[in-house]
């Protein structure tokens, strides 16, 4: 959609892996807060996100809305 000079993607229509990778690290997440029953969700989900990440987001762009993102999903992808 495009708003004001703004394009939106909605994701009802669009899949972006980078969306796609932070759910399921938040999924993971909250599924390791669960059971113990839990944890093997958690590790499949985790393992799903990993494998997304290909490489780092938009490398080759230096404008500051794509480094905060890049930084972002680098910290989420190796946190520490």
């Amino acid at each position: 959609m495009l708003r004001e000079g703004k394009l939106t993607l909605d994701n009802r229509f669009v899949w972006i892996d980078a969306w796609a990778f932070e759910r399921l690290l938040g999924k993971a997440q909250e599924a390791s807060r669960q059971t113990d029953a839990h944890q093997e969700t958690a590790a499949s989900l985790l393992d799903k996100a990993l494998a997304l990440y290909h490489a780092h987001f938009l490398l080759d762009v230096s404008e500051a809305w794509a480094v905060s993102t890049r930084e972002r999903l680098r910290n989420k992808f190796s946190p520490g």
